[in-house]
């Protein structure tokens, strides 16, 4: 279990300011060991105090990854708490637990990165909130202030078990596969080989909050987070390809000779929202 810390202070406090969404940014690096391709899932909770000063937690979103780069994670519900209690500010926790295990591992063990990382890769929360009584909406992104390790001995009563949330909707942005025959085309009189091409694409919403499955650039995130205040002067962010692959083919030449030639950026890798 890892704690944070993050400045609020410049936050309004005012009753009549509401968040309207807030996304806590953690990069994961990639690990040679000992699993790299192992999915964990990542959770968050807000801190609490009971009546009696007992610290509680309260999961708020959770997200399940097997890859490496920025995780994305809805903490709306920490930063409205955090502004209508700004006393009561005693961090949040993130925990990592290996899907197919249920002990949890250190968040640093698996590559994410904390106050040790570059300064590009230091956790951030991207926040969005407005004041219908002066008819605005701003931005605030707030960097970590501190970052303490909590062993799993400082939870005897395993107060951070609660459920996992739901799942991601299939319509979120992903790649699609589509086989295309070239003899469909009419392209079997001169392409030798392969005999057809897996024609993937792009295709589904770019939804707040962005997913680490969705592959977000940090534009989409601040353009989703845009679009939720102003849909009409602000569009969704876009599904497209992030990586491409290459394609070797074999085609007749119109003197008969056969050519081998590679196609690069030919076939779609991977998607995400830009």
């Amino acid at each position: 279990i890892q704690r944070m810390w993050f400045d609020i202070f410049a936050l309004p406090t005012d009753h009549a300011t509401s968040v309207k969404s807030g996304v806590l940014r953690l990069f994961r690096k990639h690990i040679t060991s000992p699993n790299p391709a192992e999915r964990y899932t990542v959770k968050v909770y807000l801190a609490i105090l009971d009546k009696l000063g007992n610290e509680d937690g309260r999961l708020v979103d959770s997200i399940q990854t097997s890859s490496s780069g920025w995780l994305s994670l809805n903490v709306s519900e920490c930063l409205q708490f955090w502004m209508q209690n700004p006393t009561e500010n005693v961090g949040l926790y993130v925990t990592v637990t290996p899907v197919a295990a249920s002990e949890e591992v250190l968040p640093q063990n698996v590559g994410i990165v904390g106050l040790d990382g570059a300064d590009e890769e230091q956790p951030f929360i991207v926040a969005l909130y407005e004041n219908p009584e002066k008819n605005n909406t701003q931005f605030h992104v707030t960097d970590i202030l501190k970052r303490l390790p909590r062993s799993t001995s400082d939870n005897p009563r395993g107060i951070f078990e609660k459920p996992q949330s739901g799942g991601q909707s299939s319509s979120t942005c992903g790649l699609k596969s589509l086989y295309v025959n070239f003899t469909d085309m009419g392209w079997q009189d001169w392409i030798v080989a392969p005999p057809g091409l897996d024609v993937s694409y792009c295709t589904g919403e770019c939804n707040f909050p962005l997913s680490n499955a969705e592959n977000p650039t940090a534009h989409a995130v601040v353009q989703t987070l845009v679009h939720t205040k102003f849909p009409d002067k602000m569009p969704k962010a876009c599904c497209a390809p992030l990586k491409f692959g290459s394609l070797s083919v074999i085609y007749l030449q119109d003197d008969k000779s056969t050519v081998l030639k590679t196609y690069n950026n030919i076939l779609v890798e991977q998607c995400g929202c830009l």
